[in-house]
């Protein structure tokens, strides 16, 4: 096995028909190179400027969301330490899936935090809770209780006459709004509704108001700017209040 069958590999792939992407990459006569083609790394999707015949090649791997066509799938062999490495079976009760981690840096270093979806019915919602040690978790002592789980789905494909399972599974990529937008906890229980409301206004509604104020600082007197500023900030309280859900018309 080579890369994206023998350790977990990030794949990018274009189009709705990725799945049959994948599948005819595991299909090929080399399964390795076909596979090897489909591994993520930076890449502008820009038209290039006058006078260049490409983008820039970026040097930060970015994730796109489905609405631009483009998927990104988690691939890795789930197998037995034992001669040959035998494909383990996800049995009855077992789930084989992977974790999003957001690393945040902080006064005492950079630590990783796990996603926390509100356990109400229908809640979109959640938190990033920080790993008991702040690290990269190794064992489930150090996994935010409740952390979310994203499942895998298994590819089979030949290898040596044999047929091998690999496991994939899709970056949930179109939940980024909201997972941005939500507050970072250090401890395992869920931030209060009104934190969230008001984590989720500063980020939409303020913190976009004082960023225009600033780009409009040189159209406007340093009386204007502060004046402008105290209004912004003066609406910052109703970020707290609890608004109640909305009750749904019976026809």
């Amino acid at each position: 096995m080579s890369v994206g069958l023998s350790v977990p590999t990030l794949l990018a792939l274009d189009g709705d028909d990725f799945m049959d992407v994948v599948g005819g990459a595991l299909a090929a006569d080399d399964t390795a190179a076909a596979m090897a083609a489909l591994v993520a790394t930076p890449k502008s999707y820009a038209e290039p400027l006058p006078g260049e015949r490409a983008a820039p090649t970026p040097k930060v791997l970015k994730l796109y969301q489905p609405v631009h066509g483009r998927f990104q799938l988690v691939t890795a062999s789930l197998v037995c330490q034992l001669a040959g490495l035998p494909d383990h079976r996800v049995g009855s009760g077992e789930l084989c899936g992977f974790v999003l981690r957001r690393l945040v840096t902080e006064k005492d270093g950079t630590h990783e935090y796990g996603w926390v979806k509100d356990p109400a019915p229908l809640a979109q919602s959640g938190a990033w809770v920080r790993t008991s040690t702040g690290a990269l978790a190794l064992s489930a002592d150090e996994v935010p209780r409740e952390e979310e789980v994203i499942p895998t789905f298994p590819l089979r494909w030949m290898k040596g006459g044999r047929v091998r399972t690999l496991r994939a599974g899709l970056i949930p990529t179109a939940s980024r709004e909201t997972r941005l937008g939500a507050p970072l906890t250090q401890t395992g229980e869920l931030p209060s509704r009104r934190a969230v409301l008001e984590m989720q206004l500063r980020g939409r509604v303020f913190d976009p108001l004082l960023g225009v104020l600033e780009r409009l600082g040189g159209l406007l007197s340093v009386k204007e700017r502060e004046a402008a500023s105290e209004q912004i900030h003066g609406f910052l309280p109703i970020s707290g209040r609890c608004f109640p859900p909305r009750t749904p018309s019976v026809p």
